[in-house]
C-alpha cells in the first residue's frame, strides 16, 4: 500500500465523479458551451460569404464550401442549444 498525498483523494474524487452527478452535468454544460461558441465564431466569417470564403482560386467547389460553412456555424448553434 502506498502512502497518499494530502488532498490526493479529493482530486481523485473531482476527476472521477459519478456520471449522474451535478458536477458532471455542469462540466459537460461548460464543454458544450465553449465548443459551441468556438464553432460559431469560427464559422461566422464563412457564413458571410458561404460560396466563396476560400477565395477565387480555391480548388474546392462552391457547394462544398457552402456545406462546410453551414456545418460549422449550424453545428455551433446546435451545440449550444438547450436539451429537450
Amino acid at each position: 500500500m502506498r502512502p497518499t498525498l494530502i488532498g490526493e483523494e479529493n482530486a481523485m474524487n473531482w476527476l472521477y465523479c459519478d456520471p449522474g452527478s451535478h458536477r458532471a452535468s455542469v462540466a459537460l454544460l461548460l464543454v458544450r458551451l465553449v465548443m459551441g461558441v468556438a464553432f460559431i465564431l469560427h464559422g461566422w466569417p464563412k457564413i458571410q460569404a458561404p460560396l466563396a470564403w476560400m477565395g477565387p482560386d480555391a480548388p474546392v467547389p462552391a457547394a462544398l464550401q457552402l456545406a462546410a460553412a453551414v456545418a460549422e456555424f449550424g453545428g455551433g448553434l446546435v451545440g449550444t442549444a438547450p436539451e429537450r
